[in-house]
């Protein structure tokens, strides 16, 4: 969803209730016991703390051999797949207060179906916290998060507009990772973000700081360090008094390890500068192979002090700690670009474009301008798919364009999807393929072909059959169970949207199918994990239902 760095941000949310319960431990132990549905056949081993195994034949209930002592942590995961089918561990992680009982759902592997693993079918869910560095709990629902996957392909999730209880909704700076052997959350840190909104960022205390809550900041990670990288995004900066009424684009740079916690890189400045990126939200980013981190466009501050949406390309090399301007112009842009852009040099200024790497070239799709008067501002999609290869020794760096839709075209053509926002993007481990989903953009639902609208179809394409001058994008659609016409934002009791629109969840977690899929969405946070697979959490749009749209927490694991 695009924003104006000059309007408020504001944001709704459905609230439905969570309850949560407590124990008591003392000197005793106690039993983790394990029950399995869904196995027809071949053998499921499972671990607890990476070493008491179990192995289970069929859906049956079974114990594991060493029990667990009062008030220490267990974490069941899945040591060996029996074939043909995958089994997923729910809830797998905690500290044992008493009894323990671990749920896994086994279902066939079934490529190119999706499964719901947990979060609510409900939008606006409230989150349920626990205690910091313990296993169990989940985030509320929420949409804009700042997000990455370490190298074991687990997620990391921080802030975003959200709902954290039944008083607390607005923007977050809470950090929380999902581990995708254990199906467990675990609230990390801040201890003071416990159902608290627009918290100030807090700098250089050690192991205590953290940035400020935000929404669309952009990140990176560093497999080979192990460094996660944020910068920017709107909401909170390090000053205190942070409010609703008060949020703004931020251009801060942090950097985070799980050992040593959140360190401030660079507190930025609102000062333009041609060496260091003015304050922005919505960028797009990229890692290289050298482990540069890359950063385009967004909304925010340009180099002459103008707002607005932004086209400028920016290198960070970490270790020097400099950024280096590396193509764009120096102003920002409130006009959308009629006609086709691939006339261009360079992409147009954009915000919450989607992008990927291929290990040599960065690749930038879609997003949204801004256009603001003084009473008002419009929204204008993209469809174009941009390259860019890096500079070398011998040749200057260079975009490539191939055009896809016409902005406002109303709906997808047969060969890429329509002009969106706010979509998720992952690399296939496997092939190299670039796959995308959802986002908001020309749906063509609604009155007029330039209507707005969310979108759940899915998306992928080969960047190797790209070559400069080859023509149009060569796109495969591949959802079967939506379409690329999108869904209306404002449906209601007694016009409800189409049925492809609210997602379709199954009877339980845990079960893969090829009839499940998401409800059609925006901003949500989606990750590659060790094993190759897509996982998709949260977002605003569409839960169960065709009636509403709100804040989502659901979480989802697609098999390309």
């Amino acid at each position: 969803m695009a924003f104006s760095a000059v309007g408020a941000l504001a944001a709704a949310a459905l609230l439905a209730a969570c309850g949560g319960g407590g124990g008591s431990s003392g000197s005793q132990s106690f039993p983790i016991s394990i029950k399995v549905t869904g196995l027809t056949s071949g053998t499921l081993t499972l671990q607890d703390n990476g070493s008491d195994s179990v192995t289970v034949y069929g859906s049956t209930t079974s114990t594991f051999g060493t029990q667990i002592a009062a008030g220490a942590l267990y974490d069941v995961t899945v040591s060996q797949q029996p074939s043909g089918q995958n089994c997923v561990v729910l809830s797998g992680a905690g500290a044992a207060n008493g009894n323990v009982s671990v749920n896994v759902v086994c279902s066939p592997s079934t490529p190119k179906a999706w499964t719901w693993i947990a979060g609510s079918q409900t939008a606006g869910a409230i989150g349920s916290y626990g205690t910091v560095g313990v296993p169990g709990g989940f985030p509320g629902a929420r949409y804009g998060a700042a997000s990455w996957a370490d190298g074991a392909g687990n997620l990391w999730l921080f802030g975003g507009d959200a709902v954290a209880s039944a008083s607390a909704i607005g923007i977050f700076s809470d950090l929380w990772k999902f581990d995708t052997n254990s199906g467990t959350w675990t609230w990390w840190e801040p201890a003071t973000s416990n159902g608290t909104a627009y918290q100030s960022g807090v700098a250089n205390v050690g192991s205590s700081s953290y940035p400020g809550a935000r929404v669309f900041a952009s990140t990176w990670f560093n497999r080979s360090t192990g460094e996660a990288w944020l910068f920017g995004g709107i909401g909170c900066g390090n000053s205190s008094g942070c409010s609703s009424s008060t949020v703004q684009a931020q251009n801060d740079l942090w950097m985070f390890t799980p050992n040593g916690g959140w360190t401030l890189v660079a507190a930025g400045s609102s000062t333009p500068s041609s060496s260091y990126p003015g304050a922005r939200f919505g960028a797009s980013t990229w890692i290289d192979q050298a482990g540069d981190l890359w950063m385009f466009g967004g909304n925010g501050v340009a180099v002459d002090a103008t707002t607005g949406d932004l086209n400028d390309l920016w290198e960070l090399v970490p270790g020097a700690a400099t950024w280096t301007k590396v193509s764009g112009g120096g102003s920002a842009s409130t006009t959308a670009v009629s006609g086709d852009t691939c006339s261009l040099p360079s992409p147009p200024a954009r915000q919450d474009a989607v992008s990927w790497f291929d290990g040599a070239n960065l690749w930038l799709f879609g997003g949204a301008v801004v256009s603001t008067t003084s009473s008002s501002a419009t929204q204008t999609y993209y469809a174009d798919l941009w390259e860019y290869t890096p500079p070398t020794a011998n040749s200057p760096g260079s975009w490539h364009c191939w055009p896809g839709n016409p902005p406002a075209a109303g709906g997808g053509q047969p060969y890429s999807p329509a002009a969106r926002d706010d979509a998720v993007a992952w690399v296939d481990p496997h092939t190299g393929y670039f796959w995308l989903y959802g986002g908001e953009g020309y749906t063509g639902v609604g009155s007029g072909s330039g209507a707005e609208g969310y979108f759940n179809d899915l998306w992928y394409f080969d960047p190797g059959s790209m070559t400069p001058g080859s023509g149009k994008q060569q796109w495969t659609e591949v959802s079967t169970t939506t379409t690329e016409n999108g869904c209306t934002t404002t449906p209601s009791g007694t016009s409800p949207a189409a049925s492809w629109c609210a997602g379709a969840y199954g009877s339980s977690p845990g079960t893969s199918s090829v009839t499940s899929f998401p409800g059609a969405r925006y901003g949500a946070a989606g990750w590659v994990d060790a094993n190759g697979d897509f996982w998709l959490f949260g977002g605003g749009g569409y839960d169960s239902s065709a009636t509403a749209v709100g804040d989502l927490n659901d979480l989802w694991r697609y098999v390309p």
